[in-house]
């Protein structure tokens, strides 16, 4: 975070636009280019791992479309086994904080939820993507 740090305390408005708004300025079909990528490479991720192995089975999918045919959709009671004992090798290779729920569902006593050092980093920016454009007046154009 300390590039993002030295750019706010240089002012550098611009660039702190295109490092957390720029994707506003892409054009549809490229945005969802990027995005497919990016779920492409999750793909990749999980192939390996016992949670990937449990969805995938032994050939991880190559395009969204397949990944769309082959995964139904889930909940977190699909994942449960994998998490309620936190068995972080089933889990693709990282290094894991657990977050607890409260568990107010009522389905289960609390929910475990691995978060990555990435995920935390993640998070952070689409907080602060989420202030940039409360504070906005218009495009490219912050208050203060």
């Amino acid at each position: 975070m300390t590039y993002t740090s030295e750019l706010i305390k240089k002012g550098e408005k611009d660039k702190i636009w295109a490092k957390f708004c720029g994707y506003l300025d892409l054009p549809i079909e490229e945005y969802m280019q990027i995005q497919e990528r990016l779920l492409i490479e999750q793909f990749a991720t999980l192939k390996d791992c016992n949670v990937g192995k449990h969805f995938f089975g032994n050939c991880s999918p190559k395009t969204v479309e397949e990944f769309r045919e082959k995964v139904p959709l889930t909940t977190y009671a699909d994942y449960v086994d994998f998490l309620v004992d936190k068995k972080e090798d089933d889990l693709p290779k990282a290094n894991y904080r657990w977050a607890r729920t409260s568990g107010k569902s009522g389905e289960y006593s609390c929910k475990w939820v691995p978060l990555t050092d990435g995920m935390y980093e993640k998070i952070g920016e689409a907080f602060l993507t989420g202030m940039i454009l409360c504070s906005a007046s218009e495009k490219r154009r912050c208050s203060g």
